[in-house]
């Protein structure tokens, strides 16, 4: 036993079970990270009690090989029980009963008693309590012990008082070792060196039971300190470490320090553990976690039997069916859930083979109508690029006959305005030839009718409603004009003019009049000066002259006024 009572254990329990919600909440990381630790430990307990039984025949080879006096016989004796004693009850017994012989033998009082006193320890942890009762109170001699013998007996004494008082069948026994227990436990620690770790150990126990956990965490925590984490007395200290923090409600910090106690045993090859059965306990409990509480609780009891005393394996026995119970009716219900789930998964694969077969037919169904789809798509394809082609035809030819239909109303209206102009200067001049002829002589209206001043008149006239006329329909044809021909080549009217002589032959061009016999008639120059002119422009334009005159055509936007 750890020297903690059971009615403690319950009560962590208990504590457990309340704060399941807020383990589950607050150790989401640290439980699973801890146990997985644990589990290591567990992969690795075979290698760690080999080292522990390689310790043990080391020792025997001392009795077998060396030739050694009973006192030095005893002694190797002492350190078999020693590595023995958490190990193999049969083996500490075996032990302790030889030195029990060598001390009559050598007739040692006091190797009588010591070896008595931890025969009584041995029989009080491991629930042989008649056996016990009949060392420490018929065969030990209170008044011959010296004072370390005496704080020995008072400790086995409240060891085997406690150990009756929790697991005695009978009442009334039970009761009388309670009464006594704080007596024997008193004079223990009264007797016990205030500085040594067995007094601050069993201090610790005592305000525990009293409800003084803060004083009991601090002693400890200085006797873990001191402890590596490897050793059987670490793995007590976690253990009391844990009760402390199931006394607090620190769910999380229970289970931690039971985890660390428990590998400390698997480490120190300690097969009389309590550990590893509580933290099964609490899993179970708490957690629901039948898998991990099963896995810890089979181990324990291996240990327990292995151990072969009477009290852990009843201590077990009362856990273990219930957890093999709910362990066994998972397997069950995994059991029927795999069954279940391998006829979906059988129905699952004929359905994909019906829905596979279903679909390769559909893909090549789909694939023949793909093709045939991407064939229409094609001849649509060949349509839509000739129709838009007959579309952009149809299109320039409609902007053809908008500019030409502007144009012609541009110039119907201009036409119609100057011939009313010339009618109105026709009759004025009617009128003048006819005063002329009256007033003066026929030799003065000859000279006037030989006059070109009038007619050179009328001709810039034209000239310049041309121009203004032109201009309207198209006002960036100067500009764009140039932009055909080398910088050095741009043609420019005068200043108060608008368009000169070569501008007029190409913008007549421009309105479609490409006859240079027209444009010499509209201009009122020789056929030659016209093609002259042209044929100078030309060679003046940027890139191949061939063309020039089709650029031309294609100046400008159209502009009408409504």
């Amino acid at each position: 036993m750890r020297g903690i009572s059971y009615t403690i254990i319950s009560a962590a329990i208990v504590l457990l079970s309340f704060a399941r919600a807020e383990l589950r909440a607050e150790t989401p990381g640290q439980l699973p990270r801890m146990l997985q630790r644990l589990d290591e430990k567990i992969e690795q307990r075979d290698n760690y009690r080999a080292m522990h039984e390689e310790r043990i025949d080391h020792l025997k080879q001392i009795l077998h090989r060396t030739p050694i006096t009973p006192e030095q016989r005893y002694d190797v004796h002492s350190m078999l029980i020693e590595a023995y004693e958490a190990y193999q009850f049969d083996s500490t017994l075996y032990y302790l009963d030889r030195n029990l012989e060598l001390a009559r033998l050598t007739d040692s009082r006091y190797r009588t008693d010591e070896t008595l006193l931890r025969l009584a320890h041995l029989y009080s942890t491991s629930g042989y309590y008649l056996e016990a009762s009949e060392i420490l109170y018929r065969k030990i001699d209170t008044t011959r012990l010296d004072s370390d013998l005496m704080s020995r007996y008072y400790l086995t004494f409240s060891r085997f008082l406690s150990e009756t008082h929790e697991y005695s069948g009978d009442m009334r026994t039970s009761e009388e070792a309670r009464q006594k227990l704080a007596y024997y436990t008193r004079r223990m620690l009264e007797t016990l060196p205030r500085d040594s770790d067995t007094h601050r150990r069993y201090l610790c126990e005592k305000l525990i039971d009293t409800g003084e956990i803060d004083r009991a965490d601090a002693i400890v925590d200085s006797l873990l300190a001191k402890e590596p984490p490897t050793t059987r007395n670490y793995a007590i200290y976690a253990y009391t470490k844990s009760m402390i923090e199931g006394r607090r409600g620190h769910a999380d910090e229970q289970i931690a320090w039971l985890v660390r106690s428990a590998c400390a045993d698997l480490q120190s090859a300690t097969r009389d553990n309590a550990s590893l059965c509580l933290l099964s306990e609490i899993l179970f409990l708490s957690f629901d976690d039948i898998d991990g509480a099963f896995r810890y609780i089979r181990i324990s009891m291996e240990d327990a039997l292995f151990y072969h005393a009477r009290l852990r394996p009843w201590q077990i026995a009362s856990v273990l069916p219930i957890i093999e119970q709910s362990y066994q009716a998972r397997q069950k219900r995994q059991f029927r859930i795999i069954v279940g789930l391998s006829i979906a998964l059988l129905g699952l694969f004929l359905l994909t083979a019906v829905i596979a077969v279903a679909e390769t037919r559909q893909k090549r169904r789909l694939s023949l109508m793909r093709r045939e789809l991407q064939q229409t798509n094609e001849q649509l394809n060949d349509y839509i690029r000739k129709l838009s082609e007959i579309n952009e035809d149809q299109q320039i030819l409609n902007d053809e006959i908008l500019e030409a239909n502007a144009v012609k109303e541009e110039y119907i209206g201009l036409f119609l305005g100057i011939c009313s102009d010339y009618i109105d200067k026709l009759k004025d001049f009617q009128r003048t030839i006819r005063r002329k002829l009256a007033t003066e002589s026929s030799s003065a209206v000859q000279k006037e009718l030989g006059s070109s001043k009038m007619v050179d008149g009328y001709v810039e006239e034209f000239y310049n409603t041309f121009d203004n006329a032109f201009l309207h329909l198209y006002p960036n044809f100067v500009n764009e004009f140039n932009s055909l021909l080398r910088p050095d080549a741009h043609i420019e009217p005068k200043k108060g003019k608008l368009l000169n002589t070569e501008l007029r032959i190409f913008a007549l061009i421009r309105l479609g009049i490409s006859d240079s016999s027209k444009i010499a008639g509209l201009l009122r120059y020789s056929v030659n000066t016209i093609y002259n002119y042209r044929a100078k422009v030309k060679n003046n334009a940027i890139g191949s002259r061939e063309d020039f005159e089709e650029k031309i055509k294609k100046i400008g936007t159209f502009q009408h006024e409504n």
